[in-house]
């Protein structure tokens, strides 16, 4: 059994938590001679658990953030390595477009039309490609959106259609 990355901190909290009551229980019973000294060793125990998984916790969640943030930026380099092989691969068909059209003006049997229509579609190809350049600078909230953004659409219609039912 996989345990959920939401489950780990918790589980360690309570592991170190019943340990330390444990252990330290018998440790006070057996150096504590009246029932005074028991309960303000009982006490100091207390406030030194709560120092250590303060500290504990501190150090795990942090952790945490640190592979959140590296995960983070690892899917914003995909993002913008996804969209600069989109450029190239754009580039390269719109280079390969003008050789058609240039090898089309030459040839007198060519309909014009056509040409002027494949120009405008180059052009307006053109325009969008050189809008990739002023995209926004991702955050990882955005790019998990434009990811994951059809699968949430999804799951709502197929909710929506459950509700009808």
């Amino acid at each position: 059994m996989t345990l959920k990355e939401y489950d780990k901190i918790p589980l360690i909290y309570f592991s170190v938590g019943a340990l330390w009551i444990i252990s330290t229980d018998i440790i006070v019973g057996l150096v504590a001679p009246t029932l005074q000294d028991a309960v303000l060793h009982q006490t100091l125990k207390g406030w030194f658990y709560v120092l250590v998984t303060t500290l504990l916790l501190r150090v795990l969640v942090r952790r945490h953030q640190k592979r959140l943030m590296a995960e983070a930026l690892a899917r914003q380099e995909l993002y913008y390595k996804t969209i600069e092989g989109a450029h190239h691969i754009l580039l390269n068909y719109l280079n390969s477009m003008q050789l058609v059209m240039i090898e089309a003006e030459n040839s007198k049997d060519f309909d014009q039309s056509i040409l002027a229509t494949c120009r405008e579609i180059s052009h307006q190809a053109a325009v969008s490609i050189e809008a990739l350049g002023d995209l926004p600078e991702p955050t990882s909230e955005s790019v998990l959106e434009v990811a994951y953004g059809n699968a949430r659409v999804g799951e709502k219609a197929k909710a929506g259609e459950v509700l009808k039912s």
